[in-house]
């Protein structure tokens, strides 16, 4: 787990705000982007990479991160997981 008060221009996906300050591999479908890796650890058959928000406790986030627009006062946080 890391925290970081980055700073953003407001209105940036959070997809490009995730390829700024990690090492990011994706691929782009029809849905949206699939993050396979971030800084190295590679998503498997069994692990992958998930995108959540907090409004109110934690929630999974229903859009691919380049669908996401952060907005001032956003908390959000990736999740390397075997499940959702």
């Amino acid at each position: 787990t890391w925290f970081n008060d980055t700073r953003i221009i407001p209105g940036a996906s959070l997809l490009n705000v995730t390829n700024y300050i990690t090492d990011l591999e994706y691929t782009m479908s029809e849905f949206g982007a699939f993050v396979s890796s971030i800084n190295g650890i590679e998503g498997t058959q069994d692990n992958f990479w998930i995108w959540n928000y907090y409004e109110d406790g934690w929630k999974m986030g229903l859009t691919g991160a380049d669908q996401k627009y952060l907005h001032e006062g956003d908390i959000v946080s990736w999740k390397y997981t075997d499940s959702f």
